[in-house]
């Protein structure tokens, strides 16, 4: 017999959507089980369930706020409601179950008939019947309803909704007679809230579907926390008695409004609602998005931000510290760039800092690293590089994303930059005054995107003017890249008509009036702004200084200069000593309004919510406190990271700085970070932990990259030394012992 009873649901809370499973044979009580990449696993309702077996129809509400799903099944042997508790995620175990009618019913659903905030049952099949809930999620027979008792007899579906607007619940029925409103009258004369939620309409992320369907709300008002699967476009929640008007409710008042009665004596809008504090929206790709004292009428629609990419990095600028860059940008782990084709990680990076970002304080350099997204970071190496150099030379790092080869570690001088003579899109505009010089207006040759991180074709073109046969040509571009994730990637994959985003590539003029590819894969600015450079010797025709930069990447230009001939200039580097590295727990920085639209996000470091934002990922993390040793050298004894952490850096100042020079940095972090998106392989687990010589992640997999799979690293002949050197084992157990706890997100919205 095929299921009667089926709910797409976080069952477990564990981020990810399982299917419970229920028939009216009593044959088949249970969930799949989500274990993500496509595979589920059937996972029976023990014993303590037994009393929903046998149920035609089965449907989970929130009956006692005790933020655990709680079950409602109806079927020939009456209608019982079944309350639960989650302890830790992935464990749910029944409380208490209530037999609330003895008689066959064809169904039953939920609903707040009355506005109360309890949420109550209607029950169809021979007759309809309303039953009242309470505090405690326990259930009585209501008094007699005009709702309830004109209804028709013999019914076979029934759909609570606010038709007529005026913030009761009504019913649709569907009976052999046909359909049927029943309208409520007087359910209105407690307040309520209506929450709307929108996946995005405009530049379309394709994270999460329009309507939002299989997400779940939750809302705290005063003591009351109440949470509901999103099914419908409208997700009703009474909020419970009105409280006194004072004024300190006038701004709530406009939540829900207070108007006259309309013509028909009803409140055309309820009364004053108690204050709703807050509505959390968790999407079902597991970002949580919160409105805090929500307007009237708002639509919580999906926000258009990164879940997870890599750590920030803050400097202390000589008044405070200030947002920089973001880190590890080319060692994500685990991540699909395809189904099944797994990215190859590059640890290491050398990032230029600008010594007019960062200033001494009292003989010492000072670095913030926090983790701030839905990942898990990993640093097993951290060194602040001092760059001196004379005063008119600049210096610039090689900041690509690309493999080895492409990436590795050099130091551009540059005394003599030029600006190209012309800059259009592939449109004809010219956009050379966007790019002619760093200023944080970026250039945006793209106007359509079809999900987060792809755009139509596009390219840069510019004309770097005219010169004589140069020995050497180096283009530098300043930008920064608006990613896709795992699971756009894996989308993309499976999509027959889109295609994942091209990577950019380099073209010149063929000679015969169109273009032909010179560089198949530059590289590209890892995340949020960084330079890259591009070696053009001998690539660009003779007669023809035109090229372009072709990509259906989201990329966007702040500066673009190039230069000819240049002799490197003398730099002096020097490793500064440090001082101090301590771990600990920061907080969310608040995001800073951006410039322009195509600026990437920055944040204020003074602006600190210190509540949980991400959902814990399970495993093991390193202890809070000093960290420095884990810092010095490469050695697989790395600081592990989660969302909210931050790393405290302290170097020591260095050597003064030469007359007529001055100095810049290089920031060289190895390590790596890895999303906690669903689609990311071990994404939900800090372990396993990566380790120098591994040979691909997850171990057994040898999946990659075709643009990125070459490495130099030695290979070990063993998966994980973690389990057989004594030297990691002892790192382990001295710093790999916290774990995030649950409970803080989870119950983050209850009184």
């Amino acid at each position: 017999m095929l299921p009667a009873g089926l709910q797409a649901v976080d069952w477990d809370r564990d981020i990810d959507a399982d299917i419970l499973v229920a028939d009216a044979s009593g044959q088949t009580l249970g969930y799949l089980e989500n274990l993500r990449h496509i595979e589920f696993r059937w996972r029976p309702l023990d014993k303590p369930f037994e009393p929903l077996r046998g149920a035609a129809s089965m449907s989970v509400f929130e009956g006692d706020g005790n933020v655990s799903w709680d079950l409602l099944a109806a079927g020939p042997s009456g209608v019982t409601s079944l309350l639960t508790t989650t302890p830790v995620p992935g464990a749910v175990q029944a409380l208490r179950s209530q037999k609330i009618a003895e008689t066959p019913f064809a169904g039953a659903t939920t609903l707040d008939f009355d506005n109360d905030s309890f949420v109550d049952v209607v029950a169809w099949g021979a007759h309809l019947r309303l039953f009242r809930g309470g505090p405690a999620g326990q259930f009585a027979p209501a008094s007699p309803t005009t709702l309830v008792d004109n209804a028709p007899s013999d019914l076979f579906a029934c759909e609570p909704a606010d038709l007529d607007g005026d913030g009761d619940e009504d019913l649709v029925i569907a009976a052999a007679e046909g359909l049927f409103m029943l309208e409520n009258q007087g359910g209105n004369r407690h307040p309520w809230i209506d929450v709307v939620v929108r996946g995005l309409d405009e530049s379309i992320s394709g994270r999460v579907n329009h309507f939002a369907l299989g997400s779940w709300v939750e809302v705290k008002s005063g003591s009351r926390y109440q949470a509901a699967v999103v099914t419908r476009p409208v997700t009703h929640f009474g909020l419970g008695p009105a409280r006194d008007k004072s004024a300190a409710d006038e701004a709530l008042s406009t939540q829900h409004g207070e108007k006259e009665p309309a013509g028909d004596g009803k409140p055309a809008i309820g009364p004053a609602a108690p204050p709703v504090e807050v509505v959390r929206v968790l999407f079902t790709n597991g970002v949580p998005q919160s409105v805090i004292a929500p307007a009237a009428n708002q639509v919580v629609r999906e926000s258009q931000a990164l879940k997870g990419s890599c750590p920030y990095l803050y400097v202390w600028n000589g008044e405070r510290f200030d947002f920089y860059t973001d880190l590890l940008w080319a060692a994500p782990l685990g991540l699909q760039i395809a189904d099944g084709v797994i990215l190859r990680d590059r640890p290491w990076e050398f990032l230029k800092i600008d010594g007019s970002a960062l200033r001494e304080r009292n003989g010492q350099y000072e670095l913030r690293v926090t983790e701030e997204l839905w990942e898990a970071g990993y640093f097993d190496q951290v060194e602040l590089i001092a760059v001196d150099h004379p005063a008119d030379v600049a210096v610039y790092s090689n900041e690509k994303v690309g493999p080895p080869s492409l990436a590795a570690r050099k130091i551009h001088t540059a005394r003599t930059p030029r600006t190209p003579i012309a800059a259009r899109d592939q449109r004809g505009r010219d956009i050379l005054d966007l790019v002619a010089k760093r200023d944080e207006r970026y250039a945006q040759c793209y106007d359509r995107t079809f999900r987060q991180g792809l755009a139509e074709p596009h390219f840069l073109e510019l004309d770097l003017g005219s010169w004589n046969a140069p020995s050497s040509l180096t283009l530098f571009l300043t930008g920064w890249i608006y990613p896709t994730d795992t699971s756009l990637n894996v989308g993309l994959s499976q999509d027959p008509v889109l295609e994942g985003p091209r990577p950019p590539s380099l073209w010149v003029p063929d000679g015969a009036g169109g273009w032909r590819e010179a560089i198949g894969f530059t590289g590209f600015p890892g995340g949020k702004t960084k330079t890259i450079a591009i070696d053009l010797t001998g690539v660009l025709p003779a007669n023809d200084a035109r090229l372009r930069i072709m990509t259906t990447a989201e990329l966007r230009w702040d500066e673009v200069f190039f230069t000819v001939d240049e002799t490197p200039a003398e730099v002096r580097e020097t490793r500064l000593d440090l001082r101090s590295a301590d771990l600990r727990y920061r907080g969310f920085s608040r995001p800073l309004p951006r410039p322009t639209p195509a600026s990437p996000d920055r944040y204020d470091y003074e602006q600190v919510d210190t509540a949980p934002k991400w959902a814990p990922m399970r495993g093991k993390f390193t202890r809070y406190g000093d960290v420095r040793e884990l810092l010095e050298a490469w050695d697989d004894r790395m600081v592990v990271m989660g969302a909210g952490d931050e790393m405290a850096l302290v170097f020591d100042a260095g050597p003064p700085i030469p007359a007529g020079w001055r100095r810049d940095f290089l920031l060289h972090n190895v390590g790596w970070d890895k999303d906690a998106d669903i689609h990311t392989v071990y994404g939900q687990t800090v372990e396993p932990l990566p380790y120098r010589a591994m040979a691909s992640y997850p171990y057994a997999s040898v999946l990659e990259s075709p643009t990125t799979g070459e490495d130099s690293r030695p290979h070990r002949a063993i998966d994980e030394p973690f389990a057989v050197d004594p030297a990691l084992a002892d790192y382990l157990r001295r710093y790999q012992t916290r774990e995030q706890p649950a409970h803080l997100f989870w119950r983050r919205l209850r009184p």
